[in-house]
């Protein structure tokens, strides 16, 4: 019950501020609809009564919001796909020819995507003729090298609601110089504009499928290089980039499975990394494993990386016969 003179002059410093925007007036109805509140944040609201002999204070109350599932800074609520941007033509630029179209040529007998792509809404310059299968008909395919192409996905996504997409990344094309890389960056920094223009969101997801024992530093390497020279959750315009509780998301699939190179220690070492690094660090990681990865849990250099990630999810293609199965994406408080 003692003022000194800091408290004084924080008081007196209140007493000079104009009136604040949050004061409601005056009202007869015994509701009020705040709006929109932020998440993650501390409300604080108090009565009085006035126009009487006296004014009367009411109680102070509060709340604390937690993760809107409608924030747009919050994983919590969004439908998030994959975008592997891994598709290349001949002529398309990247000079890498025929990718994943199928087996660097692409054929009637040597193809390998399940079905054609609905190329109607596609531009003059986003189409590429696949000659191979002509039958009468000219027919076209895309490439993701194209920014008019990975733009109109993105315009696709904000038409049927789709909140945006886990960019891949794959261990085994990040050699620096490389068509891959470069293919990889182009695709990137297509989807930070896309992401932009229409509202939607992205995140890198890095592929640690076919590393070598050890190759999981490829991976340490190019985050570095992505926050560092692409500025990739550094780019005070970039409004695309995924966060969930006030970090930037990154992912890393591939972890706790048997009969790969890379060890499950080293997978650590990249989960550490990415959350606790102090130049590069402080991510949301979320980790990629194998269906069976509950019943591997007692293995300790599996349940590391575990622990150490924020969300855990569990591969499922192909994994479940009925309609009873399931599976689930953990999220760790």
């Amino acid at each position: 019950n003692i003022v000194d003179f800091i408290d004084y002059a924080l008081l007196a410093q209140d007493w000079m501020e104009s009136e604040s925007p949050v004061f409601k007036g005056n009202q007869t109805g015994t509701t009020f609809d705040p709006g929109t509140l932020a998440a993650v944040t501390t409300y604080y609201w108090r009565i009085d009564e006035v126009n009487g002999p006296e004014t009367i204070r009411g109680d102070v109350w509060s709340f604390t919001t937690t993760v809107a599932s409608n924030d747009s800074n919050s994983l919590v609520g969004k439908i998030m796909c994959g975008y592997q941007g891994w598709f290349n033509t001949p002529t398309d630029g990247a000079n890498r020819g025929w990718v994943h179209w199928g087996p660097g040529i692409f054929t009637p007998a040597d193809c390998t995507v399940d079905m054609w792509p609905d190329m109607n809404e596609m531009g003059a310059g986003e189409k590429f003729l696949a000659s191979a299968f002509y039958d009468g008909t000219d027919h076209y395919v895309f490439s993701p090298y194209k920014r008019d192409t990975v733009l109109r996905h993105f315009q696709w996504m904000a038409q049927y609601g789709i909140d945006g997409v886990y960019l891949q990344r794959f261990g085994t094309e990040l050699t620096p110089g490389s068509l891959e890389f470069l293919h990889r960056n182009t695709v990137l920094a297509h989807c930070k504009e896309g992401a932009n223009i229409y509202g939607k969101k992205y995140a890198v997801m890095y592929d640690l499928s076919g590393l070598p024992l050890g190759g999981t530093q490829k991976v340490i390497d190019d985050w570095k290089y992505l926050v560092d020279t692409m500025k990739v959750t550094r780019d005070g315009n970039d409004h695309g980039y995924m966060t969930h509780k006030g970090k930037p998301v990154v992912a890393v699939w591939g972890i706790g499975f048997t009969g790969r190179l890379y060890t499950w220690a080293e997978c650590l070492t990249l989960v550490n990394f990415l959350k606790d690094d102090p130049n590069h660090g402080g991510n949301t990681v979320m980790i990629g494993v194998n269906d069976n990865w509950r019943s591997n849990i007692g293995n300790t250099t599996l349940l590391a990386p575990c622990t150490k990630a924020d969300i855990i999810s569990p591969w499922t293609v192909g994994r479940y016969s009925y309609s009873t199965s399931s599976s689930w994406i953990t999220t760790k408080e």
